[in-house]
Order: C-alpha cells, then structure tokens, then sequence
C-alpha cells in the first residue's frame, strides 16, 4: 500500500470516527443529503448546486475542523484554561459562520423553486 493510500484511509477513518462520536457532525450530514436530494429533485441549475455543494462541504469541513481544535484541546489541557476556551470558541464560531453561510445560500437557490415558502 502506497503512502497516497494509506493518508487516504486515515483520512476516511477521521471523517467515520468524528461521525461516529460528533452528533452535530451527523445531522449536518443527514442536512446535507437532504438538501442535495431536494437539489436534484427540483432540478437546479448546475451553477446552483455548484453553490450548495460549496455551503455544504464548507459546513461539513469545519465541523470537522471543530472536531479536531476541540479534541486537541482536551488533551492538552484536561483543566480549564482561558485561551483553550478562546480556541474552542473560535472553532465553534467558524461552524457558525459556515451553518449561517449555507442558508444564505440556501434561501437565494430555492426561493425561485418553492416561491410560496418565501
């Protein structure tokens, strides 16, 4: 096994283990899939779902980011610290970011397709 492949697995055990252990993670994945299914079944355009795709990873990326400041943290100090509540914040504060992007997105694909919701 190559070394290409082998960070590849890793890389897909670090996405399983946060899916597994990070419950926000996983109903933003299930967010996901459900808006790209009502993607497909509206039949948007492919700039649109460019969009979506682009406010959906971003979400999921970090969350997983998050998943890994808050981890590192916890390790590193187990006791309460200031600057590691500051970095964890952040974090959290980036997932907000993204989640707040992402129905900004959201509402300009799919006001033209559900006109009465809006």
């Amino acid at each position: 096994m190559t070394k290409r492949n082998v960070g590849f697995i890793y890389a897909v055990k670090g996405i399983l283990h946060a899916l597994k252990t990070q419950s926000n993670l996983r109903i933003q994945f299930i967010i996901a899939v459900i808006i790209i299914l009502a993607a497909n079944m509206f039949g948007v355009t492919v700039p649109e779902l460019l969009w979506i795709l682009l406010a959906v990873f971003l979400v999921l990326i970090t969350e997983l980011v998050n998943t890994a400041v808050e981890n590192l943290a916890d390790i590193v100090s187990p006791r309460y610290h200031p600057l590691v509540k500051a970095a964890k914040d952040t974090a959290a504060g980036a997932v907000l970011l993204a989640a707040i992007f992402s129905l900004v997105v959201a509402f300009f694909v799919f006001r033209s397709y559900i006109p009465n919701l809006f």
